[in-house]
């Protein structure tokens, strides 16, 4: 769901919520004092322990009702033998009494002793008089001792004024209403700063006006106190874009035990005092919610801590900073003892995490900011933490995305899965998974209708001797390097000061005209700076279109000017972003329609003997429009049905079979085939069909031909031309979206393609 996280999804989360809730130490946010609950015998213990002849007084409060006479109601206690009073550490005996005081501070005494611990029937005395006091109060017990002053004890959590809530595993819980921050419910955002309108550019620093909120003169306070209490924990000549993630929430959400007030709170407390806090909407926006900081967990959850960091905190570490803060702890027993298997149990789960290459995620990475390849390797560490054994496990190409370095980190884990024991089948072209594995089952020949057989099974060395295309692959000799190019100054598109995520102020060059290839090892920031960064600069950014030059740019989403851009003009005209994202989300797009060969197609079946008998026009043979299709199924071939908590289920019409089109269009026909059989041709299949199809008119053949001639080309050859871009993977579809880039037409331009081989062979 979307309140899924890297640490849900991780499973470590279960564990984290106990860890705090048994293990974890609760402070005052006032004093920065551990915050314990008393009990009876502690209470007893203490009063054991003073010396002997000490006068101790059992107090509770002064029971009073609204309304009700001082006097009289002093008068009811002492005939019920309660006839001793303290105010203000004097004892008073009835009818002597402070008619002066006020009730908050009078109590009654329900016991007067002197302390002697040798005496056995004192400390049976003194248990009966505190439990009198501790039940009838909700667990709490006030003591006077004559000479040192008053002492407090409770069972609650209490201290400096403010009864803490029970650290209990649901507290630590945002997905309950009980643990979730009330602000956001959970979600982590709502209403709050717009990051980046505060800090416009991430390569300024604190005294070069990182903070554009505090530049504000009325706001000059708050930067001034924040660079006095953070000298020496914060470097205010360091840009912002080199701050650690814990330097980063220091002056986002500040410190309150240290008394630090980071930018959040000062906007929340200017917010509340400037009488026309105009001139600071500007700043606001969705973003991390300033009640939790982002965390999603509830206020009270911040107190809790262990090794120095709360659980909100830790969702703000990336996973290698997680696991190096697990090897910190070092507990007093007897919660060390209490920790020590929830400890192993993460440091093993983390583990796994980062040997399948996922060290930079944070805890609190929401789900679906995840690509497929993370997803499908969180998955893999997570059941490979639950110890399973007997089990069928298939993954399918979990080496997407990964640089060649984690590959082979990736492929230990998967065997260590095969060694609990289990049974690991895996869909990969990875040469490294290819080879490492036990057996190997090819299918083939081709792609598409020409595939669907078994043409090797065995093991590596086996396939070496067999000929088949991934065979011929292994053995092909080194593809020979290319020449080295030079390219001229004027010919680099260039992006200065790239500040984005962990891109770190950044100068990139790319030459025009040239294949260049950004490559790194996972998480490295290649994303980032091609889909995130360049790609919204060029296509959406404000500069002067075709002028060559270097431009100030301002980022469509990011609102400041930081960025410097060298466009060498005649090669910038236009810019593409080609990412694996699906074409549409329409179920009525085909191959056929997407390639432009369905117009021809329609034509060349209207053109027939047997549709101009029946004057059939083209728009009958669409399955988009009223008058030829099924109209049972709407010409999508299926009916759906709702499964309520499950997945749609999809049936073939029982009209028209699947076939779209009602009879009397399915009786034309070219060549012996109606457009139902089009439609199920391969686009190789379908090209052959056209090619050789006698008597075709030039002007039909060509555009047919041409339509489908780049499918060829990119390797699609095998899809159907009825086929529904929905079901096409992420490379398939990187592809598709090269078509129309492959004519001599096209204008000089830009293409950012994100990891086109993709399910490639």
């Amino acid at each position: 769901g979307f309140r899924s996280t890297v640490a849900t999804l991780s499973e470590l989360y279960p564990y984290l919520r106990l860890l705090f809730a048994r293990a974890g130490t609760l402070l005052s946010p006032v004093s920065g004092r551990p915050v314990e609950r008393a009990t009876l015998e502690e209470v007893l213990a203490f009063l054991l322990q003073q010396p002997e002849g000490t006068e101790a007084w059992i107090l509770r409060p002064f029971p009073l009702q609204e309304g009700e006479p001082l006097l009289q109601k002093a008068e009811k206690l002492a005939s019920e033998g309660y006839d001793r009073f303290c105010w203000q550490g004097t004892l008073y005996e009835w009818p002597e009494f402070p008619t002066q005081a006020d009730p908050a501070d009078l109590f009654v005494v329900v016991d007067r002793v002197f302390l002697d611990p040798a005496e056995v029937e004192l400390r049976a005395r003194l248990r009966e008089s505190l439990e009198e006091v501790w039940y009838a109060h909700e667990r709490q017990v006030w003591l006077h001792l004559v000479d040192k002053g008053d002492f407090y004890f409770s069972g609650q959590l209490y201290a400096d004024g403010y009864t803490f809530r029970e650290p209990t595993p649901e507290l630590f819980n945002y997905l309950s209403s009980y643990g979730a921050c009330p602000t956001c419910q959970g979600k982590g955002r709502s209403l709050s700063l717009y990051e980046k309108a505060v800090i416009p550019d991430p390569r300024r620093t604190l005294n070069t006006g990182l903070v554009a909120l505090w530049e504000l003169p009325t706001m000059a306070e708050y930067k001034a106190r924040f660079l006095e209490k953070t000298a020496g924990l914060l470097d205010p000549d360091r840009p912002y874009y080199a701050y650690t993630a814990l330097e980063q929430r220091l002056l986002w959400w500040g410190d309150p035990l240290q008394g630090i007030v980071g930018i959040f709170p000062s906007f929340l407390a200017a917010l509340q005092t400037r009488s026309s806090p105009r001139e600071l909407y500007r700043f606001q926006g969705e973003g991390p919610c300033p009640a939790c900081e982002g965390s999603r967990l509830h206020t009270d959850t911040r107190w809790v801590r262990i090794a120095g960091r709360s659980l909100p905190e830790l969702f703000s570490l990336s996973l290698e900073e997680f696991a190096a803060w697990l090897n910190t702890i070092d507990l007093p027993e007897p919660r060390r003892s209490i920790a020590a298997p929830l400890l192993k149990e993460l440091q093993y789960r983390t583990a796994l995490l980062l040997e399948v290459g996922l060290g930079y995620l944070s805890l609190g990475r929401p789900a679906e900011t995840l690509s497929g390849g993370e997803s499908q390797r969180l998955q893999l560490a997570t059941v490979l933490g639950s110890n399973l054994t007997g089990a069928l496990y298939v993954l399918d190409e979990p080496t997407i995305g990964l640089h060649a370095r984690d590959t082979r980190r990736l492929l230990e884990v998967v065997k260590k899965l095969r060694s609990a024991p289990n049974t690991v089948v895996v869909v990969e072209h990875d040469e490294t998974f290819i080879r490492e594995a036990d057996y190997l089952i090819e299918l083939g020949p081709q792609s598409g209708e020409a595939g669907g057989e078994v043409v090797f099974a065995g093991t590596f060395e086996e396939l070496m001797q067999a000929d088949t295309h991934t065979a011929r692959y292994f053995r092909r000799p080194p593809p020979p390097l290319p020449k080295p190019r030079s390219f001229p100054e004027q010919a680099f598109l260039r992006l200065e000061g790239a500040c984005l995520h962990n891109l770190k102020n950044l100068t990139v060059a790319f030459p025009t005209q040239a294949l260049s290839v950004v490559t790194g090892v996972s998480g490295s920031g290649k994303t980032t700076l091609v889909s995130h960064l360049l790609a919204p600069l060029l296509i959406e950014g404000e500069f002067p279109r075709g002028e060559p030059g270097t431009h100030e740019v301002h980022h469509p989403d990011r609102g400041h000017t930081y960025l410097r851009l060298t466009v060498p003009g005649e090669w910038v005209q236009g810019v593409e972003l080609l990412s694996q994202q699906h074409l549409t989300r329409n179920r009525r797009s085909l191959i056929v329609t997407l390639s432009g060969a369905y117009d021809y197609i329609r034509e060349l079946f209207a053109r027939t003997s047997q549709a101009q008998g029946q004057a059939i026009p083209a728009g009958f043979f669409s399955f988009n429009v009223e008058g030829g299709r099924c109209e049972t199924c709407q010409g999508e071939g299926v009916i759906v049905k709702s499964m309520q908590f499950l997945a749609d289920l999809r049936l073939p019409c029982p009209t028209c079979e699947g076939k779209r089109f009602q009879p009397f269009i399915l009786e034309v026909e070219v060549h012996g085939k109606n457009i139902s059989d089009v439609l199920n041709l391969t686009v190789d299949e379908a090209y052959e069909f056209f090619s050789a199809l006698a008597g075709l008119e030039p002007r039909l053949r060509t555009g047919i031909l041409e339509a489908l001639e780049p499918l060829r080309e990119v390797g699609l050859g095998y899809l159907k031309l009825g086929q529904s871009t929905v079901e096409l993977s992420g490379g398939e579809a990187t592809r598709l979206k090269l078509i129309r880039y492959l004519r001599a037409d096209s204008r000089p331009t830009v293409f950012l393609i994100d990891e086109p081989t993709t399910g490639l062979h």
